[in-house]
Formats: C-alpha cells, structure tokens, sequence
C-alpha cells in the first residue's frame, strides 16, 4: 500500500545487474528529525537462487535522513554500537541475536521511544551504513 508518504526505491547493487531489490520507504518525523522506513518488497536474484534466498524475512529498517543542498544522506543506527549497548545492559530492548546480526522485535512503543532516545547520538550513528544520494544536474 503507497500513499503520500511513500517513494519506490529500485537498487542495482552489482554491475549486471544480477541483484535488484525494490523497497517501500515511507518518510516520517519524530520529535522533528525525519527518518526512512525501510520495508524490502521485492528482489530478483537472476542468477544462483539459493535456498536462503526463498526465506528472507520481511524487517523494516529505519535510516537518519539528513538533508544538505542537492545532497540527501540515509544514516543507519551502528550495529556494533547496538550490540555494545545490549552487551552492557545499557538498554533493554527484546531481541534476537543470532552472532552476525541483532533483530529489534519490541512492540512499536518500546521502538519508537529507543529511536527517540538515540536519535541524536552521535556515537549511534558514527560508524553505521552511509548512502548518500546526489542530485543530478540537467
């Protein structure tokens, strides 16, 4: 479902385009900041299907928009910083932690009070997943 809040993003992430995957993002503000809502709803593997690929679990990823001139930047929360924080009880969020990744599963109450918390944390986002974006100039 789109509404006015939602843009389609189509990634090639390899050079033949073998890998293509399409998000919904949906651009909300909290407490004035504005943040993507990553949500993966389709990828096409052309080549190499493997059985993992058949069982990727739909998760919506939030991303830090920072807009600057003719730049637009997503920001991810750092991962290792996240595992640091639960590693330390410094936060008590339910998880799942399967050694590679750490999957947020709290109710969206206890998530949006974590991002708000977090939110401008410098240390949060220092070493996360950048992609900034240029506009092109006609």
């Amino acid at each position: 479902m789109t509404d006015s809040t939602s843009y389609w993003l189509k990634v090639d992430e390899d050079k033949d385009s073998s890998f293509i995957s399409t998000y919904q993002v949906h651009l909300i503000r909290v407490d004035g900041i504005l943040l993507a809502d990553f949500l993966l709803d389709d990828y096409t593997k052309k080549k190499d299907i493997r059985l993992f690929d058949l069982h990727i679990i739909p998760v919506h990823t939030f991303a830090k928009v920072i807009i600057k001139g003719d730049k637009l930047t997503f920001k991810w929360f750092d991962g290792d910083w996240l595992k640091k924080l639960i590693r330390d009880s410094k936060v008590r969020i339910s998880h799942e932690d399967n050694g590679e990744f750490i999957l947020l599963t709290a109710k969206s109450y206890e998530l949006q009070k974590f991002v708000r918390k977090y939110l401008n944390s410098e240390d949060a986002f220092k070493d996360g997943l950048e992609v900034k974006l240029t506009r092109l100039k006609k």
